[in-house]
Protein backbone atom coordinates (compact mmCIF):
# COMPACT_ATOMS: atom_id res chain seq x y z
CA UNK A 1 0.00 0.00 0.00
CA UNK A 2 2.81 2.26 0.81
CA UNK A 3 4.42 1.45 -2.52
CA UNK A 4 1.44 2.68 -4.14
CA UNK A 5 1.21 5.74 -2.30
CA UNK A 6 4.44 6.91 -3.22
CA UNK A 7 4.67 5.58 -6.99
CA UNK A 8 0.78 7.69 -6.69
CA UNK A 9 2.98 10.89 -5.67
CA UNK A 10 5.81 10.33 -7.83
CA UNK A 11 3.57 10.78 -10.72
CA UNK A 12 1.82 13.64 -9.38
CA UNK A 13 5.30 15.60 -8.92
CA UNK A 14 6.48 14.52 -12.43
CA UNK A 15 3.09 15.69 -13.55
CA UNK A 16 2.94 19.07 -11.61
CA UNK A 17 6.67 19.64 -12.96
CA UNK A 18 6.39 19.09 -16.40
CA UNK A 19 7.01 21.61 -18.09
CA UNK A 20 4.58 23.98 -20.08
CA UNK A 21 5.88 24.48 -23.41
CA UNK A 22 4.86 27.54 -24.98
CA UNK A 23 2.32 27.36 -28.24
CA UNK A 24 0.31 29.67 -30.57
CA UNK A 25 -0.77 29.82 -33.91
CA UNK A 26 1.12 32.53 -35.90
CA UNK A 27 -0.45 34.06 -38.76
CA UNK A 28 1.81 36.78 -40.82
CA UNK A 29 -0.09 39.40 -43.25
CA UNK A 30 2.11 41.62 -45.08
CA UNK A 31 1.67 45.44 -45.89
CA UNK A 32 3.95 46.34 -49.28
CA UNK A 33 6.11 49.60 -48.32
CA UNK A 34 8.17 49.76 -51.32
CA UNK A 35 8.91 53.10 -52.63
CA UNK A 36 9.86 53.61 -55.95
CA UNK A 37 13.53 54.15 -55.81
CA UNK A 38 16.69 53.41 -53.42
CA UNK A 39 19.69 55.61 -53.52
CA UNK A 40 22.86 53.50 -53.04
CA UNK A 41 24.90 53.28 -49.87
CA UNK A 42 21.30 53.82 -48.53
CA UNK A 43 18.40 51.57 -46.80
CA UNK A 44 14.75 50.97 -47.83
CA UNK A 45 11.81 49.40 -45.63
CA UNK A 46 10.66 46.92 -48.71
CA UNK A 47 7.93 45.25 -46.34
CA UNK A 48 5.83 45.35 -43.00
CA UNK A 49 4.92 42.25 -41.34
CA UNK A 50 1.82 42.33 -39.10
CA UNK A 51 2.33 39.63 -36.50
CA UNK A 52 -0.73 37.80 -35.21
CA UNK A 53 -1.35 34.95 -32.97
CA UNK A 54 -4.58 33.23 -31.45
CA UNK A 55 -3.56 30.92 -28.41
CA UNK A 56 -2.33 27.51 -28.71
CA UNK A 57 -1.86 25.69 -25.90
CA UNK A 58 0.78 26.09 -22.92
CA UNK A 59 0.53 29.99 -22.47
CA UNK A 60 -0.47 30.70 -26.14
CA UNK A 61 3.12 32.52 -26.97
CA UNK A 62 5.08 32.63 -30.00
CA UNK A 63 9.22 33.87 -29.96
CA UNK A 64 10.58 34.56 -33.11
CA UNK A 65 14.33 33.44 -33.02
CA UNK A 66 15.05 33.95 -36.90
CA UNK A 67 13.80 34.71 -40.47
CA UNK A 68 15.41 33.54 -44.27
CA UNK A 69 14.75 36.62 -46.42
CA UNK A 70 15.56 36.10 -50.31
CA UNK A 71 16.37 38.48 -51.89
CA UNK A 72 15.16 38.95 -55.74
CA UNK A 73 17.30 41.17 -58.66
CA UNK A 74 17.04 42.06 -61.86
CA UNK A 75 19.00 43.89 -64.16
CA UNK A 76 22.27 43.98 -62.37
CA UNK A 77 25.02 41.24 -61.24
CA UNK A 78 24.67 38.81 -57.52
CA UNK A 79 23.05 39.81 -54.90
CA UNK A 80 25.86 40.23 -52.38
CA UNK A 81 27.62 43.32 -54.83
CA UNK A 82 24.19 45.22 -54.48
CA UNK A 83 22.95 44.57 -51.02
CA UNK A 84 25.18 44.95 -48.28
CA UNK A 85 22.89 43.66 -45.85
CA UNK A 86 19.18 42.66 -44.91
CA UNK A 87 17.32 43.71 -41.28
CA UNK A 88 14.82 43.35 -39.59
CA UNK A 89 13.45 46.17 -37.25
CA UNK A 90 10.57 46.78 -34.74
CA UNK A 91 7.41 48.92 -34.36
CA UNK A 92 9.87 51.51 -33.39
CA UNK A 93 12.35 51.53 -36.38
CA UNK A 94 14.76 49.66 -34.02
CA UNK A 95 17.15 47.14 -35.11
CA UNK A 96 17.02 44.22 -33.53
CA UNK A 97 18.58 41.79 -35.86
CA UNK A 98 20.77 41.70 -39.15
CA UNK A 99 23.43 39.91 -41.50
CA UNK A 100 25.61 40.99 -43.68
CA UNK A 101 26.47 37.21 -45.26
CA UNK A 102 24.37 35.80 -47.23
CA UNK A 103 23.85 32.49 -46.85
CA UNK A 104 22.98 31.77 -50.58
CA UNK A 105 23.41 34.27 -53.50
CA UNK A 106 20.15 35.04 -52.63
CA UNK A 107 18.70 34.30 -49.23
CA UNK A 108 20.00 35.95 -45.91
CA UNK A 109 19.43 34.36 -42.69
CA UNK A 110 18.50 37.29 -39.97
CA UNK A 111 18.80 35.54 -36.59
CA UNK A 112 17.35 37.73 -33.72
CA UNK A 113 19.22 36.77 -30.44
CA UNK A 114 16.68 38.32 -28.53
CA UNK A 115 13.64 36.79 -29.48
CA UNK A 116 10.94 38.48 -30.44
CA UNK A 117 8.03 37.50 -28.46
CA UNK A 118 4.41 37.98 -29.57
CA UNK A 119 1.05 36.68 -28.11
CA UNK A 120 -2.58 37.12 -28.58
CA UNK A 121 -2.82 40.61 -26.54
CA UNK A 122 0.20 42.14 -28.10
CA UNK A 123 0.34 41.56 -31.49
CA UNK A 124 3.09 43.16 -33.37
CA UNK A 125 5.12 44.43 -36.47
CA UNK A 126 8.46 43.96 -37.98
CA UNK A 127 9.93 45.68 -41.11
CA UNK A 128 12.07 44.20 -43.33
CA UNK A 129 14.87 46.45 -44.21
CA UNK A 130 17.57 46.19 -46.92
CA UNK A 131 20.97 48.04 -47.17
CA UNK A 132 21.67 48.96 -50.72
CA UNK A 133 25.57 48.42 -51.44
CA UNK A 134 27.29 52.50 -52.42
CA UNK A 135 28.18 50.40 -55.32
CA UNK A 136 25.26 48.92 -56.31
CA UNK A 137 23.96 48.96 -60.33
CA UNK A 138 22.32 51.88 -61.37
CA UNK A 139 18.61 50.79 -62.62
CA UNK A 140 19.18 47.05 -60.98
CA UNK A 141 15.23 46.15 -59.28
CA UNK A 142 15.60 44.99 -56.07
CA UNK A 143 12.48 43.23 -53.88
CA UNK A 144 12.66 40.59 -51.18
CA UNK A 145 10.19 37.45 -50.50
CA UNK A 146 9.91 35.29 -47.62
CA UNK A 147 8.70 32.02 -49.56
CA UNK A 148 7.20 29.63 -47.05
CA UNK A 149 5.53 29.31 -43.51
CA UNK A 150 9.30 27.60 -42.23
CA UNK A 151 11.50 30.45 -43.16
CA UNK A 152 9.61 31.75 -39.93
CA UNK A 153 11.73 30.30 -36.96
CA UNK A 154 10.49 30.21 -33.74
CA UNK A 155 11.73 28.83 -30.20
CA UNK A 156 8.95 25.67 -30.19
CA UNK A 157 8.05 23.58 -33.08
CA UNK A 158 4.77 22.86 -31.49
CA UNK A 159 4.11 26.50 -32.81
CA UNK A 160 1.58 26.70 -36.22
CA UNK A 161 2.80 29.17 -38.48
CA UNK A 162 0.63 30.14 -41.10
CA UNK A 163 0.98 32.92 -44.25
CA UNK A 164 -2.35 32.99 -46.18
CA UNK A 165 -0.64 33.78 -49.18
CA UNK A 166 2.15 30.51 -48.80
CA UNK A 167 4.37 33.53 -49.26
CA UNK A 168 4.86 37.46 -48.81
CA UNK A 169 7.28 39.38 -51.16
CA UNK A 170 7.22 43.37 -51.72
CA UNK A 171 7.28 44.73 -54.84
CA UNK A 172 10.39 46.03 -56.89
CA UNK A 173 12.27 48.81 -55.72
CA UNK A 174 14.77 50.35 -58.75
CA UNK A 175 18.20 51.69 -57.94
CA UNK A 176 19.68 55.03 -58.44
CA UNK A 177 23.21 56.73 -57.63
CA UNK A 178 22.18 60.44 -56.83
CA UNK A 179 24.71 62.22 -54.33
CA UNK A 180 26.31 65.48 -54.37
CA UNK A 181 28.36 67.85 -52.54
CA UNK A 182 26.84 71.42 -51.24
CA UNK A 183 28.53 74.82 -50.88
CA UNK A 184 27.06 78.10 -49.80
CA UNK A 185 29.31 81.40 -50.13
CA UNK A 186 29.94 84.00 -49.18
CA UNK A 187 30.41 82.10 -45.92
CA UNK A 188 30.66 85.42 -44.24
CA UNK A 189 28.49 88.84 -44.84
CA UNK A 190 28.17 92.50 -43.53
CA UNK A 191 24.80 93.01 -41.39
CA UNK A 192 24.99 96.92 -42.60
CA UNK A 193 24.99 95.64 -46.33
CA UNK A 194 21.09 94.81 -48.35
CA UNK A 195 20.70 93.09 -51.38
CA UNK A 196 23.37 90.90 -50.49
CA UNK A 197 23.84 87.75 -52.88
CA UNK A 198 24.12 84.41 -51.91
CA UNK A 199 25.45 81.03 -54.54
CA UNK A 200 24.65 77.49 -53.70
CA UNK A 201 26.85 75.50 -55.67
CA UNK A 202 25.49 71.66 -55.94
CA UNK A 203 28.29 69.50 -56.99
CA UNK A 204 26.96 65.61 -58.33
CA UNK A 205 29.16 63.21 -57.32
CA UNK A 206 26.93 60.05 -57.97
CA UNK A 207 26.01 59.00 -61.72
CA UNK A 208 22.58 60.36 -62.02
CA UNK A 209 22.38 64.21 -62.39
CA UNK A 210 20.49 66.96 -60.25
CA UNK A 211 17.92 68.74 -62.43
CA UNK A 212 16.89 70.89 -60.23
CA UNK A 213 16.71 72.23 -56.56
Amino acid sequence: MKLLQALVSLIFVLLVSYPVFASGNLTVLRSDTTPSFVNTNSSSVLLNLSLNVTPGTGDGTVNVTAVNVTISLTFAGNVSGNISAVEIRNGTGASFGSNSTNVTDSKFHISLPNGFFVNATSNATMSIVVNVSRTATRYANISVNITANNEFRTASSANNMSIPSTYINSTNVQVQDLHANANVTPRFVDTNVVNQTFIYTITPTGTDGIRYV
